[in-house]
């Protein structure tokens, strides 16, 4: 209740006055309170985003780091394998090539032993075993030793 004594209504609007004030102080206060927390709210969420792309970009480069290990051992594995197929290929290529050679000396030694030759059949005897050795399979040319010389 109001009192008709203005002094005392005056008392009273300055308790009024300055209870609001102190409210207002108090409301500022827990304003400025609820800024730093969210601040600092902020600020932890802040780092923590840091700290999870740093995470993601550390597990990201092991990552890497295992894809290129592990494409250089199968890159190694499949060089591997190509240099082995390529010396068994050379090896059977040889072993052909020696096979080729003995049968061409064991053919020509039979074709100088059956008969007496001179220089000039050697020489035809040699053309015509290299012929029938680069001729496809089972087609050798006419032989001109068989009727004699010439």
């Amino acid at each position: 209740m109001t009192s008709p004594d203005p002094v005392m209504q005056m008392l009273e609007r300055d308790e009024r006055a300055t209870a609001a004030i102190a409210a207002a102080e108090s409301a500022k206060v827990e304003a400025e309170k609820a800024r730093v927390a969210v601040e600092a709210s902020l600020a932890e969420a802040r780092a923590e985003s840091v700290r999870t792309v740093e995470a993601a970009r550390a597990r990201a480069e092991v990552r890497e780091r295992e894809l290129i290990d592990e494409a250089k051992v199968a890159s190694e594995k499949l060089l591997q394998q190509a240099r082995t197929e390529i010396q068994s290929e050379q090896a059977k290529a040889v072993a052909q090539i020696r096979a080729q050679v003995v049968e061409l000396s064991i053919a020509a030694a039979g074709k100088v032993l059956e008969r007496k030759v001179d220089a000039a059949d050697d020489r035809r005897l040699v053309e015509e075993l290299v012929s029938a050795s680069s001729a496809p399979a089972g087609k050798t040319p006419p032989s001109k030793t068989a009727g004699g010389r010439g």
